[in-house]
């Protein structure tokens, strides 16, 4: 489902208990595409690692994601990618648990770790 505005997402319809409509829209428009397995996955890799998460992007929209140079196939822009910010928790810690809830895609960065549901891939 596509919100214009993540402020018109229905709380009875929001699938996750630790992330806000506000924290996965899109940063530059506030615009919001919930992909709602991805969330879940989400969801359930916060509560697996028992650890505080933060993310420093989610849903991008097309125009935001070529404003700040992401690639022209993001898997953000799909709704199922997560650039997250974890204190205490290794790459492979990680990526170990996001594996065994459906995400495919990892990227490691010197301050967060990319997560998505795209191809099999991994880098950094």
């Amino acid at each position: 489902m596509f919100y214009l505005n993540w402020n018109s997402v229905p709380a009875k319809e929001w699938p996750c208990t630790f992330f806000t409509p506000k924290e996965i829209a899109c940063k530059g428009t506030g615009s919001l595409l919930v992909n709602e397995e991805a969330l879940i996955a989400l969801n359930l890799l916060r509560a697996t690692l028992e650890s505080p998460v933060s993310l420093s992007s989610a849903y991008r929209s097309p125009k935001h994601n070529k404003a700040i140079g992401g690639s022209d196939n993001s898997r953000h822009m799909a709704g199922h990618a997560f650039d997250v910010m974890l204190k205490g928790r290794t790459f492979s810690e990680v990526q170990v648990v996001a594996e065994a809830l459906g995400f495919t895609g990892f990227g490691k960065y010197e301050t967060f770790i990319h997560i998505d549901r795209g191809r099999p891939r991994s880098w950094g």
